[in-house]
């Protein structure tokens, strides 16, 4: 049962790939900024492996430079649709060098794994505490209330997932000890079945989220009440968005 409160006033939110902040974020985000509060969409790749949903779309796969540009024009048009009079969320691409969506394969076992081969710029082909700097820039910059990202299983698995959630509390750690050990609250998306802290959506969140997912029409299948990102399985708008209180000890078991 949910018991914690989340009402931050500046809010960091951490993402692997351009629609990521809108599918798992999209309630959170819509509700922040309804709220008068400081959002900030911290993005570390451009999707450059994404599989697109649409045929006409197709030719995009394989070509990163341009499969990336795409998707970052969608995700400029997502983050619009949560602006609200004056209001509208921040946001910037991590890295000096753009890092590169790592994709992912299934492994034998059937689970989400990292593929053999990387490019050096993939981001679990990049050190940690490399992409820990580029969050800590942005932390010390908006001195964020509270920092959201993927748990330690990265969600579904996906690898760079799992990465932005080592980065997000290696950053953490770094600007609680800046601070003596003033830091941020750290909150990770829960999965079904998981434990939660926060339940966030409804009538009025849901159709902004929707209007965000439609912008990423190249990697969603949306529909009147309901959207897909693997096919036969659909959720609909007006589900919660549910988070959990993480710690930012590398140890503990999350």
């Amino acid at each position: 049962m949910a018991k914690q409160s989340f009402n931050p006033r500046r809010v960091l939110l951490v993402h692997a790939h351009p629609d990521d902040e809108s599918l798992f974020t999209g309630h959170v985000i819509a509700d922040r900024i309804a709220a008068g509060a400081e959002v900030y969409v911290l993005t570390l790749t451009r999707g450059e492996r994404g599989k697109v949903k649409l045929a006409d779309l197709k030719s995009l796969e394989g070509r990163a430079a341009e499969m990336g540009a795409f998707r970052t024009a969608e995700l400029m048009n997502a983050l619009d649709a949560y602006t609200i009079d004056e209001a509208k969320v921040q946001h910037s691409f991590a890295g000096t060098r753009a890092y590169l969506d790592s994709g992912m394969r299934i492994s034998s076992f059937g689970r989400p794994t990292r593929k053999r081969l990387l490019d050096e710029m993939s981001l679990v082909a990049v050190a940690t505490p490399v992409i820990a700097d580029d969050i800590l820039k942005v932390m010390n910059q908006l001195r964020p209330d509270a920092v959201i990202t993927y748990n330690r299983k990265g969600g579904f698995g996906h690898p760079d997932h799992k990465r932005a959630n080592e980065a997000s509390s290696m950053a953490l750690r770094r600007f609680a000890k800046e601070r003596r050990g003033r830091a941020p609250q750290f909150w990770v998306i829960a999965e079904s079945r998981e434990r939660f802290d926060v339940a966030i959506g409804n009538a009025e969140t849901a159709k902004v989220k929707k209007a965000a997912l439609e912008a990423h029409a190249s990697q969603i299948a949306v529909f009147p009440e309901t959207y897909s990102i693997v096919s036969g399985k659909e959720v609909r708008y007006d589900r919660p968005e549910r988070l959990r209180k993480s710690s930012i000890k590398p140890w503990t078991v999350l």
